[in-house]
């Protein structure tokens, strides 16, 4: 059976990409891609990757679109008008199929487009081969590593990564003592994903690097990657003890609630007390991942729910307790209410502290069966205002 004939003839539809009207060009893209007759003609390819440089994005995607049904790769020379163009999630996942829809014959073009004087396309290309995993891949990464810009030697090295070639170890470890102010930390995750647990013996030095930033990353790919070395725990814990610079101490802090370790758990104990409030609260959240049924725990937190002044501190440290309060704590939550209520007089609300600490007390005097749930986590949030004493309306 016969294709359809074109309408109107090639050279007409070629002159409507230039056409003042958007609607115009677009559909004459559309058409190119429509018919066989037009998509076998040697001017429509040179004619669509002049369209990649149209002002209109939706006139470069009709491009790329009628590109890939082409199927020929030297469509692809048109990268470099496609890669200046602006960041859009919806624009990259276009670029992705394009691309992707020629496959492995692509890739020169890509390795080419690596040229570009800009560093965004230059990421842009490196992600794109990644996608595609050339076989070339792990040659064009190692070499941007020497990129002029350092998003571009940041990309290289997650990719390197992902590559799973443990050939860029030595490059990663060059990177890591090198005096670069942030490249060391990326080469210290890159080396956690590569060499999992192996990586400890090259990252327990760099605890006592010089940079805050560096020492709280590598905390942080320790505790990802290599719980189940002996050392990492005591070393980490090590590391927050001594750490100076309080954000990098809340950092690496703020990691230990995913992979707990033993050795931690009077150290955090003793950091329940610390001057600094936010130190108290995160220290407060970390504690639930250790069993605050256990007496050391569990008394050292009831002790701070007498004396802590800090309202999210306090909100912390009774969720935590919360599942392991008895009657006989019933007295110290009475306390906590009446004090943080005398705090907050004249407040519209109750807080979210006294809200939990109430409903918390109503579960210990049995007036209600259990603490509400959501998809199997408790949930003071939505309580329902009913069980409030006072019949108060609960936060949302």
């Amino acid at each position: 059976m016969p294709g359809r004939l074109p309408p109107v003839p090639l050279a007409e539809v070629l002159g409507a990409l230039k056409d003042p009207n958007l609607k115009v060009r677009r559909d004459a893209l559309k058409v190119l891609g429509k018919y066989k007759s037009f998509r076998q003609d040697e001017r429509t390819l040179p004619a669509l990757i002049e369209a990649t440089r149209d002002k209109t994005l939706t006139v470069v995607r009709a491009a790329m679109r009628t590109m890939s049904k082409i199927g020929d790769p030297r469509a692809l020379e048109a990268l470099p008008h496609v890669l200046k163009r602006p960041h859009s999630c919806s624009f990259e996942r276009s670029i992705e199929k394009w691309v992707t829809s020629f496959g492995l014959p692509g890739v020169p073009y890509l390795i080419k487009a690596l040229e570009h004087p800009k560093p965004e396309a230059r990421r842009r290309v490196l992600w794109l081969l990644g996608v595609l995993k050339a076989p070339e891949s792990f040659e064009v990464f190692s070499r941007a590593l020497e990129d002029p810009d350092h998003t571009v030697q940041t990309c290289a090295i997650r990719h390197l990564a992902s590559l799973g070639d443990t050939r860029a170890a030595q490059r990663l470890l060059e990177i890591l003592h090198g005096d670069d102010f942030d490249l060391p930390a990326d080469a210290a995750r890159a080396l956690g994903e590569l060499l999992k647990g192996k990586a400890a013996d090259h990252l327990l030095p760099m605890l006592q690097h010089r940079s805050a930033k560096i020492r709280h990353n590598v905390a942080w790919v320790l505790l990802m990657y290599c719980t189940s070395d002996a050392r990492v725990g005591p070393a980490v814990v090590t590391a927050i003890r001594d750490e100076p610079n309080p954000e990098a101490k809340l950092k690496i802090l703020c990691r230990l609630p995913q992979y707990p370790h033993a050795s931690a758990k009077g150290y955090l104990l003793k950091w329940l007390s610390d001057p600094d409030p936010h130190i108290r609260r995160c220290v407060a959240v970390v504690l639930r991942s250790y069993d605050v049924g256990q007496p050391d725990v569990g008394a050292v937190m009831r002790h701070r729910l007498e004396v802590e002044s800090d309202e999210q501190t306090l909100a912390n440290m009774v969720y935590g307790l919360c599942e392991a309060f008895t009657e006989a704590d019933i007295p110290l939550l009475e306390a906590l209410i009446e004090r943080q209520t005398a705090q907050q007089a004249g407040a519209a609300a109750p807080s979210h502290l006294i809200h939990m600490s109430r409903i918390i007390l109503q579960k210990l005097r049995g007036e209600i069966p259990d603490l509400p749930r959501e998809c199997g986590q408790i949930n003071f949030y939505k309580a329902a205002p009913q069980i409030v004493s006072n019949n108060e309306s609960v936060p949302t």
